[in-house]
């Protein structure tokens, strides 16, 4: 009775823990790409910045 319970509990665990793991990788993916976009915005800001005080 409690082997079965706990196999129970066990394939609940696993399930929302697919859920959260799911969550965690789009979370991530989400901050990766935030990272990467303010990375290129202020490389892009600085190389313009450079340009501008060239030519001016």
């Amino acid at each position: 009775m409690a082997e079965s319970e706990g196999e129970g509990g066990g394939g609940g665990d696993g399930e929302s823990l697919g859920l959260l793991w799911l969550y965690l990788v789009l979370f991530g993916f989400c901050l990766l790409m935030l990272i990467v976009w303010a990375a290129l915005k202020t490389t892009y800001f600085q190389s313009w910045g450079e340009w501008f005080q060239k030519t001016v």
